[in-house]
């Protein structure tokens, strides 16, 4: 697709008024040729009572143009029209390359012409000409190119010299036209009556009318997909089912099964079982034992070490001219931390553009400063250790912060530089961004985090809705009963998935406000014995039809999305939409999501997204625009990979660097 952008208007105008003239030359010429006769020809001597449209001056260009270019030559005036009409949109510079093109592209048709002499045989008969491709076009098919490589090796070298001239005078990238119409494609193929049985959208009718067909054409199809996306829902209720005496629930969801198809409002209902309502008073937390012990490390760098390097950084301050004194070490997994504080006078901008030099004295891979700490009054130069230190997950699942801390939904990161666990709550953040290049270590974060949340949440207390469109990361879950449904692949189905969620959202706002509480751990901490004086019974939904049972408690939903990148590029519309609007209200709901990408762009990760996640975190990026992009600064770049991180921490505008 072309990557042309119209640029501002020459302020004089003058190339406005140049645009205009050779576009007016352009449609003259097209007039002249389209109203050629060769009656009119005279090139060296006057042409009277002229059949062309534009008289003599029409008939003379025309008959040069065939003269030259034969059957070809009827392309010259809509040259001529682009040329003009370019010369109003772009700048000079952009312009003069792509006539080279232009050149070329007439040269090849002429060539192509040329060769075809019967198929343009009444043509040339009509216009009086020798050849179909006129002189340029029988110098260069019969006597050049022709000769030497044979009438079939010009046709194809004029084929692809024609296909580059066009490529390049268009601007066009061919990949990516082609991934764009195979994207398109795909998602024309997708069948919708698949996508509603796992999201069903009850409101609208063509839908459910559609379903029918569906069934009836590829009753096999439809059946497997029922048992793809239901499976583990179904398995989940007999298991339930088998241990409580009282089955009511289950003949109407099996009843509703053996029908034809399930309605969407039924199918509604079921979602909303599946995310609280249904007990797991047997289900146990997996203990520490299932984790792999934690390896024996090194002692690191030994004090002698990090007092040398200490000296080498001031001296290497000193050469360039910078006044400062090492204060103080903090020593992490991976980096240390060398806290320095410039003579009085000294700017801190200088200190920060001495980052290479220091790196290149110190035989450093890569040094970050952050000048200065917040909440400090020194500089902080960053320096990768000599040997690194793995951060063990077991380890920070042993720590008091994560096993008596009062965090809802703990978050297991890692470690900063000074060794200190790094475990934040969810839901202060609300909601959190992840970003980083590939192999950076960013699906490890994301299956730590999803671990921690696993050992420390039973499915009454937390539901899980997983996206993973690579379709490798999260299917290691797929047969866990904290899921709404399983782990969702299509692009489409996210979009409805979005789509219940703000439904369940809205839901929950609905009975907190009849229960006169602000937020999920108000209504869960009720005084369930006024539960039925403050709903009675039931509670009338909004459509005053149906009545649905209020649960005695609901557990925290966490929206885990692997790719956003992936998504934004088949539907990003109705997904930026949902995940907007779900990250601007679903706090008080109980509602969080974890959003992470590869591809740290401002198309993937918009201004309306980064507005409602404060939190985020990076990992290394290829360059400094990325890092602005996820952080608003610079630094990712910097970084090390293999889990190397800056954490923009909830209610704070300083980086942390850890390891996770």
């Amino acid at each position: 697709m072309a990557k042309t952008k119209t640029e501002e208007p020459d302020r004089s105008g003058w190339r406005e008024i140049a645009g205009i003239l050779v576009g007016t030359v352009g449609l003259m010429l097209l007039l002249g040729v389209l109203s050629y006769n060769p009656a009119d020809i005279g090139v060296f001597r006057n042409v009277t009572g002229s059949h062309n449209w534009i008289g003599p001056f029409g008939a003379r260009s025309a008959y040069i143009a065939f003269m030259y270019f034969g059957v070809a030559g009827y392309v010259i005036p809509f040259c001529v029209l682009w040329i003009g009409i370019s010369s109003v949109f772009w700048s000079a510079h952009k312009i003069y390359p792509r006539l080279l093109w232009l050149v070329l592209v007439l040269f090849c048709l002429a060539g192509l012409v040329d060769m075809n002499e019967q198929v343009w045989h009444g043509t040339v008969e009509r216009l009086n000409i020798g050849t179909p491709g006129g002189l340029m076009g029988e110098v260069l098919a019969q006597r050049s190119l022709g000769y030497w490589i044979g009438h079939a090796g010009a046709g194809i070298v004029f084929f692809v010299l024609l296909s580059i001239a066009v490529v390049r005078m268009l601007d066009l990238h061919v990949v990516e036209l082609l991934k764009l119409v195979w994207e398109k494609a795909k998602a024309v193929k997708l069948e919708k009556p698949a996508v509603e049985e796992v999201f069903p959208e009850p409101k609208k009718e063509p839908r459910r009318k559609r379903a029918p067909r569906k069934k009836k054409a590829k009753p096999q199809d439809a059946e497997e997909q029922q048992v793809d996306i239901r499976a583990i829902v179904e398995e989940q209720q007999k298991k339930a089912d088998s241990k409580k005496p009282d089955p009511k629930p289950e003949p109407a969801v099996a009843t509703a099964r053996k029908e034809s198809k399930p309605k969407a409002k039924n199918a509604e209902e079921e979602f909303a079982a599946h995310t609280g309502s249904e007990p797991h008073a047997d289900y146990t937390l997996p203990t520490l034992e299932l984790l792999d012990p934690s390896k024996p490390q090194g002692k690191g760098m030994s004090a002698n070490e990090v007092a040398d390097t200490a000296e080498v950084l001031q001296k290497t301050l000193e050469e360039f001219g910078v006044e400062a004194q090492v204060t103080g070490v903090q020593q992490g997994p991976v980096v240390t931390c060398y806290e320095i504080l410039p003579a009085p006078g000294v700017r801190v901008e200088r200190i920060k553009q001495l980052a290479d030099n220091i790196a290149l004295k110190m035989h450093a891979e890569s040094i970050r400063i952050q000048a200065p700490i917040p909440g400090k009054g020194v500089c902080g130069v960053e320096v990768p250790n000599t040997a690194r230190s793995s951060v063990f997950f077991r380890d920070l699942v042993e720590s008091p912060d994560f096993q008596g801390g009062k965090s809802s939904l703990p978050l297991v990161l890692g470690k900063d530089v000074s060794g200190a666990t790094m475990i934040y709550d969810l839901t202060k953040m609300p909601h959190l961004l992840i970003a980083g290049a590939t192999g950076s270590g960013k699906s490890v974060c994301m299956n730590s985090i999803l671990t921690g949340l696993l050992m420390k949440h039973t499915p009454d207390d937390m539901r899980l809705i997983l996206v993973d469109p690579k379709t490798v990361e999260f299917q290691q879950y797929n047969n866990l009963p904290h899921l709404v449904v399983p782990v969702i692949t299509n692009a489409k189905k996210v979009a409805l998935g979005l789509k219940w969620a703000i439904d369940e959202m809205e839901r929950r706002f609905k009975w907190f406000r009849h229960a006169g509480v602000r937020d999920l751990p108000g209504f869960n901490s009720r005084v369930i014995a006024k539960q039925e004086e403050l709903f009675g019974a039931e509670v009338v939904d909004a459509s005053g039809k149906e009545k649905e049972q209020v649960p005695e408690k609901l557990p925290y939903i966490v929206i885990i999305i692997d790719e956003l990148a992936d998504l934004m590029a088949v539907a990003q519309q109705e997904i930026e939409a949902g995940i907007s609007r779900l990250a601007a209200k679903s706090r008080a709901a109980g509602i969080h999501m974890i959003l992470a990408t590869q591809r740290p762009d401002v198309k993937v990760i918009t201004g309306t997204i980064k507005a409602n996640f404060p939190v985020r975190i990076a990992f290394k990026v290829s360059q400094g625009n990325d890092s602005r992009t996820i952080l608003d600064r610079v630094g990712a770049e910097k970084l090390l990979g293999k889990g190397d991180m800056l954490v923009v921490p909830p209610g704070a505008d300083k980086q942390i660097r850890s390891q996770g």
